[in-house]
């Protein structure tokens, strides 16, 4: 049941008073989210029992953690934590091939927010490849992109072996470099 008092709090001051140690702001968050939270969590397990107990770990940790982590988003923060228990509980379990085609579907469906992240995180790729030198590119893509081994590359581009390995890591160091950028600049995470 939901007190007066706190359902009329936004996300961002009980986040605020929970990790000042303040049991109704959790009990409000808790009667907030709990509900869709489990509801999320069967979308993709269809185990009931198992979806409270993922739910009730993301909460105790929550509880836990208060005051450790910095949470800007809490809606975000909850159903992330929540796809990833329920990733977490079927790669430990035995994963069936019923277990892989929910997960494909889970993924396959996810809502324009994210195909947008995704065809940002796309563009940002490849305008940090178009930086890279033509031969680091070229090494970096077969490798990545079509999945030949170094030596394959090797063969194929008529190179050293640690001349791959030297352009894979140059490559590698630039895309994480760029990205962190991003990342940073968009406050992403």
């Amino acid at each position: 049941m939901r007190s007066g008092k706190y359902s009329e709090i936004g996300d961002k001051e009980l986040v605020a008073m929970i990790s000042q140690h303040n049991h109704s702001a959790f009990s409000e968050v808790y009667s907030r989210y709990w509900e869709v939270l489990v509801k999320t969590a069967y979308n993709v397990m269809q185990d009931t029992e198992v979806c409270h107990d993922c739910v009730q770990e993301i909460f105790v940790s929550l509880w836990v953690k208060r005051g450790q982590v910095e949470i800007r988003d809490l809606s975000r923060y909850l159903f992330r934590a929540v796809r990833l228990k329920a990733f977490e509980y079927l790669r430990n379990e035995n994963i069936s091939q019923k277990h892989l085609d929910r997960m494909n579907f889970v993924i396959s469906s996810n809502n324009i927010e994210q195909i947008i992240n995704h065809n940002d995180q796309k563009k940002a790729l490849d305008l940090s490849l178009t930086r890279l030198p033509e031969r680091c590119k070229q090494v970096f893509e077969l490798s990545r992109f079509e999945h030949k081994s170094n030596t394959e590359i090797a063969n194929q581009l008529k190179i050293s072996l640690k001349t791959v390995e030297g352009h894979i890591t140059k490559a590698l160091k630039q895309l994480r470099s760029d990205l962190m950028i991003i990342i940073l600049f968009f406050n992403i995470f």
